[in-house]
């Protein structure tokens, strides 16, 4: 190669390749952090989950009034005719997390947080997904509600299916 085409060239690709280093990604959806000492990636996603007491529901309807005061009324089913998925016994009054559609008209699912509690403690949900935490694992397990009721409590993870029991007061 020319030795006058060589170093501008290596310049260029110096240039180009460190203009890329440290700026933060910009996606709106997640931030992204990479700990100094570990390889691992941690993403923190922005949770889409709103939080309440279960209101007066109808038929087609769910109504959550919400932590900060809002009530909101939505179809348990979309236009498109995708039918919301309640996990628990709708009861009023009773705590629940919901996620909503995009454009804020159904439901697409929620979770009755008063039943919940009382099979597990140590638990978080992120944008309407379960994440069973405790001592016995390394990290949050996302899992699957098969099955939520004030009798039972099924999950499926990785697994498989497995019922986990009440908690003991």
């Amino acid at each position: 190669m020319d030795r006058k085409f060589f170093i501008p060239s290596v310049i260029f690709a110096f240039f180009f390749l460190t203009s890329c280093v440290d700026k933060p990604a910009r996606s709106g959806k997640a931030d992204t952090k990479i700990e100094a000492d570990s390889p691992t990636v941690i993403i923190q996603a922005k949770d889409s989950t709103l939080y309440g007491k279960a209101g007066d529901c109808g038929m087609s309807t769910f109504c959550l009034i919400c932590d900060n005061g809002d009530t909101l009324y939505v179809d348990r089913s979309s236009e498109a005719g995708v039918d919301g998925v309640i996990y628990g016994d709708l009861i009023l009054d009773d705590r629940f997390c919901m996620i909503i559609s995009n454009d804020k008209q159904s439901l697409v699912s929620a979770i009755n947080l008063s039943q919940l509690n009382t099979f597990v403690k140590d638990y978080k949900i992120l944008n309407g997904r379960l994440i069973l935490q405790g001592p016995d694992l390394e990290r949050g397990d996302t899992v699957q509600i098969m099955k939520l009721s004030s009798k039972e409590f099924i999950v499926k993870d990785i697994h498989g299916e497995r019922s986990i029991p009440k908690v003991q007061n």
